[in-house]
Parts: structure tokens; C-alpha cells; sequence
């Protein structure tokens, strides 16, 4: 039965990978190349040709009802693109008014902003540098526990007080484990 099926012997004939000839693959990135070529080149042309289509697309319907109203085609035209135009120009004036508000509006963010920044500065840094650091008020007995768990931790203990260990120590490299 298959062998009667013509379609049969053209999947036979061709590649099982399912991947064209070298010369077919060829040709497609050419032609790639060549059609990406073409709109690189002809983008000063094909730039507005294409803003010009989508704004008559979204003015189209517009224009549509104007003409159902009983306007004729050329005053249709006419009245939605002065429309879009004043349309975009309303919104070119807000858009333009809330960017000038903001930009008199900077130092005020910059200030807002440097204090939040040395706000996350205190809690975090300042609260460590708290932690490490002796303040006045601290007891005897509390930083004598801290030496304590500083001896008992050697790498913390060389690394931190170093001058607590006659030089041989410190620069003594670690025994080898045997």
C-alpha cells in the first residue's frame, strides 16, 4: 500500500533530518540578508510611509461616521486629521508641563533621596559600627566576654587584634594537617 502512495517516495528521497540542502539554506539567508538590507536602506522613505498608514488606520473609523453624518469625503478628512492633530497637541502640552514640574521639583527628590539614603546608612552601618564598637557606658565584665570569644575564635582573634600575638604567630603559616 505505501509503496503505491507517490508521497511515499518523495519523504524517502528526501533528508531525514528534516533540514534542506546546503544551496536551500543558502539562498534563505541571501534573500534575509538582501529584504534586511532594503529596509536599512530605504528606512528614510519606509519611516514615515508606515506612521503615515497607522495614523490613517486610527483616524479611519472617524472618518467613517463623519461621512454617515453627511459630510463629504475631503471635509471627513479634513475635520479627524485637525482633530488628531489637536488631539496630539493636548497631549504633547500636559505631557510637556509634567515634565517641566518635576525638573523644578529635582531638588526637592534629591534631598527626599539623600535622606532616605543616609536613613538605610544608620540602620544598617551605623548599627553594626555600633555593635563593634566599645561606647563609654559599657561594662568591664561585657568586654571582657568579648576578648574571651575573640581568643576562642583564632581566626577572628588574628585577624582583628593582631597585636595581641607576638609577630611569630601571626605570620607563622597554619599547620599542615597530617
Amino acid at each position: 500500500m505505501e509503496r503505491d502512495n507517490p508521497d511515499s517516495f518523495r519523504r524517502l528521497a528526501t533528508n531525514p533530518s528534516g533540514s534542506g540542502s546546503l544551496r536551500d539554506r543558502a539562498m534563505g539567508i541571501i534573500a534575509f540578508a538582501t529584504v534586511l538590507a532594503l529596509l536599512y536602506l530605504g528606512r528614510d522613505v519606509l519611516i514615515p510611509f508606515t506612521a503615515a498608514l497607522i495614523l490613517s488606520l486610527l483616524i479611519a473609523p472617524l472618518v467613517r461616521r463623519l461621512r454617515r453624518v453627511g459630510l463629504g469625503q475631503t471635509p471627513s478628512v479634513l475635520v479627524a486629521v485637525f482633530g488628531a492633530a489637536l488631539l496630539v497637541a493636548a497631549a504633547a502640552g500636559v505631557l510637556g508641563t509634567q515634565v517641566l514640574h518635576m525638573a523644578e521639583s529635582l531638588p526637592l527628590y534629591e534631598r527626599t533621596i539623600q535622606q532616605k539614603l543616609h536613613n538605610v546608612d544608620e540602620m544598617t552601618v551605623g548599627r553594626l559600627n555600633a555593635l563593634t564598637s566599645w561606647p563609654v557606658g559599657y561594662s568591664t565584665a561585657t568586654r571582657r566576654a568579648s576578648n574571651l570569644l575573640t581568643i576562642l575564635d583564632p581566626a577572628t582573634s588574628l585577624r582583628a587584634r593582631p597585636h595581641h600575638f607576638p609577630s611569630s604567630c601571626v605570620n607563622r603559616a597554619p599547620h599542615p594537617r597530617r
